[in-house]
């Protein structure tokens, strides 16, 4: 969804753009936690979601991950899962972020299909190709 901003006719930020700023800066921003054993592909992500100014946690195991979900100060809004990890499946994370509130996107690097529909029975909202990732 796109959405336009409508300019003040006066020509000059006034309350309008004053408003528009003081929601930005008043919203917190999303919490991510990114699951993934592949650096560079954590790395695109860390610079996609610094554009996003969204706070993000890294975890580069299924263990790690569910350590990092476990932690009581860590209220993640979108976990960005891997689904082939070096100690699991990522599928194996959905469940118990969905106790705690947390949307799943899952990811693979060729995603088959039976990937795709265990992720999405699983819980998760969607599932990336590492190129759409990527970018």
């Amino acid at each position: 969804m796109r959405q336009e901003r409508q300019g003040n006719p006066e020509g000059s930020a006034g309350a309008a753009g004053g408003l528009a700023g003081h929601e930005r800066a008043a919203a917190a921003p999303a919490s991510v936690l990114v699951v993934s054993s592949d650096p560079g592909w954590r790395g695109s992500v860390r610079g996609a979601l610094g554009r996003l100014e969204a706070r993000a946690s890294y975890a580069d195991s299924l263990g790690a991950a569910m350590v990092a979900m476990a932690n009581e100060q860590a209220a993640f809004d979108l976990a960005v899962v891997d689904i082939d990890l070096p100690d699991g499946r990522g599928l194996d994370l959905v469940a118990a972020a969905h106790r705690m509130g947390t949307g799943v996107v899952m990811a693979a690097r060729a995603p088959a299909l039976d990937d795709a529909v265990a992720a999405l029975r699983s819980g998760a909202t969607d599932l990336l190709g590492a190129s759409e990732a990527d970018e």
